[in-house]
């Protein structure tokens, strides 16, 4: 094996090692735009329901996991983000754990296609996840997302939608996670 692609494997393994997949998706929006986070969002879940920015009402943190299925730390984090749901909702805490579904390479568009509707129900099913899933919507894809490069990015915000704070990239395990949560609650009892 030449030197470059020994050099090329150890790079790609050290990416992946880090918890995100490295492939930059081109926003279509205004990154300017983003500032603004969930608060208008209108869009449906992976069933279709209509979903709005009510869904943070009644958390006091919303914690948004953008992933896909080509995204191989996003896939691997999924179980680790359903015992941390299913552990804060035994707990009692006021927080949710939502997935959006960014499928498409190259580009964060609005939707999915049947095809990778298929893909991520497959996946979703594997992992065992049951957390509501979220799609991308036009105004999404415009605003906050339009600046996303990472795979997985999550996002926290408060009851009305607001950014907590600076999305987090990459993936983590259940313990990381749950400290993440508590210095994002830290920082919204500090405002």
């Amino acid at each position: 094996m030449k030197k470059a692609g020994v050099i090329g494997i150890i790079s790609a393994m050290i990416l992946g090692a880090l918890g995100g997949c490295g492939k930059k998706a081109q926003p279509v929006g205004d990154a300017s735009e983003a500032k603004s986070g969930f608060a208008t969002m209108e869009t449906v879940d992976l069933e279709q329901n209509e979903v709005n920015k009510d869904i943070f009402k009644e958390n006091d943190l919303t914690m948004i996991n953008t992933w896909a299925t080509w995204c191989s730390p996003c896939v691997g984090e999924l179980p680790e983000l359903e015992e941390v749901n299913k552990e804060l909702l035994a707990e009692g805490k006021k927080v949710a754990v939502k997935g959006m579904v960014i499928e498409s390479e190259g580009i964060i568009k609005p939707g999915l296609s049947d095809k990778e509707r298929g893909k991520v129900e497959k996946v979703l099913k594997e992992t065992g996840v049951t957390y509501q899933q979220l799609l991308v919507s036009e105004d999404l894809a415009n605003t906050v997302l339009s600046s996303q490069s990472v795979f997985p990015t999550t996002y926290f915000v408060d009851k009305e939608g607001n950014l907590v704070g600076e999305p987090v990239t990459g993936s983590r395990d259940k313990d990381d996670w749950k400290k993440i949560i508590d210095e994002k609650l830290g920082e919204l009892k500090s405002e």
